[in-house]
């Protein structure tokens, strides 16, 4: 098993915005991280493929105090411990 390469870290942010109230409504996040030796990157070292690890999170700004656990598989448990 290989363990996460700290230098290739790719993260994203898509914000959803309300047209009435001009206030931010959701936010998902998307953060990529590399395997040692066996993620495919580009030029601008961003993530195209490969074996790498990927969390998505969702929030929901309406929704404060509801925000459950989430479920990190062990496999994903045991790189994040490595690193």
């Amino acid at each position: 098993m290989s363990s996460l390469d700290k230098s290739l870290t790719n993260a994203y942010l898509d914000i959803e915005i309300d047209h009435a109230t001009q206030l931010p409504v959701s936010m998902k996040v998307v953060l990529l991280a590399a395997t040692k030796g066996e993620t495919e990157v580009d030029k601008a070292k961003k993530i195209v493929g490969g074996k790498h690890v990927s969390f998505h999170f969702n929030y929901t700004f309406s929704d404060f105090n509801q925000v459950e656990k989430p479920n990190v598989p062990k496999e994903a448990q045991r790189l994040l411990a490595r690193s």
